[in-house]
């Protein structure tokens, strides 16, 4: 006790070896359960923005093509695409190349490439040409052109 009757506390700053290699051991068997957890975050994060990504040039590629195929006639679907004329008349080709490029190409003025990474584009026709359907990486979609008109 001190002289005014309040005990003497002792200046125990520090960490003892023990307190040491529990706390090395705890954060040993905490940090690979942590890293592993984030890899598999990250990895399930880079699939879904994939498949989001996929989705979404899918249904823009959709939708170009499909504004184009409603003034369509002549449709005839080739081995990898599809071939018609337009509203002008001009020969409009689509294709799928082997290494996932989707080429469009109008006669008198070339090719452009509108899509990549793309692994499925098929096109069927029905009703005398009327009807297109189109399956692209998944997703299918029908529209009605004119037809085949003389």
């Amino acid at each position: 006790m001190s002289r005014r009757g309040r005990p003497i506390i002792h200046d125990e700053r520090g960490v003892t070896l023990l307190e040491l290699v529990i706390s090395l051991t705890v954060a040993g068997l905490l940090l690979p359960v942590l890293a592993a957890w984030l890899i598999a975050l990250t990895t399930q994060w880079s699939e879904v923005t994939d498949r989001i990504e996929t989705r979404q040039r899918t249904a823009i590629l959709l939708h170009r093509i499909g504004t184009e195929l409603r003034d369509g006639i002549q449709f005839s679907p080739q081995l990898s695409g599809l071939a018609f004329r337009n509203g002008e008349g001009r020969l409009i080709r689509y294709q799928l190349t082997t290494g996932g490029l989707l080429l469009r190409d109008e006669e008198g003025v070339g090719s452009t490439v509108i899509g990549s990474k793309l692994t499925d584009c098929r096109f069927t026709t029905e009703q005398e040409g009327k009807l297109v359907t189109i399956h692209l990486d998944g997703t299918t979609q029908t529209w009605t052109g004119r037809g085949s008109r003389p």
